[in-house]
């Protein structure tokens, strides 16, 4: 999630997801403070919050915001990201479970933001059940940190480069 909030949005929710009938809800908000947090709603157990270890975020500054949910069969994980550094991860027990394919996501949540939202992004296991990656996070980093001497390569499979694939050394 890439956002630019406005002044005064403590307490305000930026995204919900809910299962069909509620009966699985996550919410991503700003705590009392103005902080990320998400709050995750299953069924028969108290809500759990995910905090995210950042500091309230600026109004009218560019944020990157993301946070990853990472199940296992025992327990789910919760990574979060500011600007493409990690802030903090969040592990609880968890049954495992699937969740409904329909549902509903409300941008803005129940209760709304000021601000804007650039660019939203949902990624998933796919369908050999391995987590899509969004290599944009590492890229931001990488490419702040190294500029234009950066070289990522995203897709190889393998122990080798794809057939054709060249290398020169910068003159």
């Amino acid at each position: 999630l890439r956002l630019t909030l406005e002044p005064g949005n403590a307490g305000r929710e930026l995204l919900s997801v809910a299962g069909p009938n509620r009966d699985f809800r996550l919410v991503l908000l700003l705590d009392a403070q103005g902080s990320p947090l998400a709050v995750l709603d299953l069924p028969g157990a108290p809500d759990v919050n995910l905090p995210s270890g950042i500091k309230a975020l600026s109004a009218g500054e560019p944020h990157r915001l993301d946070l990853s949910l990472i199940p296992s069969p025992k327990t789910l994980t919760a990574l979060w990201f500011l600007d493409g550094e990690q802030t903090s991860a969040v592990s609880l027990k968890a049954e495992p479970g699937g969740l409904a394919e329909e549902g509903q996501t409300l941008i803005g949540g129940e209760n709304g933001f000021s601000g804007r939202i650039h660019e939203l992004g949902v990624y998933y296991r796919d369908d050999r059940n391995r987590p899509t990656p969004d290599p944009g996070i590492y890229r931001f980093m990488m490419e702040r940190k190294h500029g234009r001497r950066l070289v990522l390569a995203e897709g190889f499979e393998g122990l080798y480069p794809p057939e054709g694939f060249t290398a020169e050394p910068a003159s």
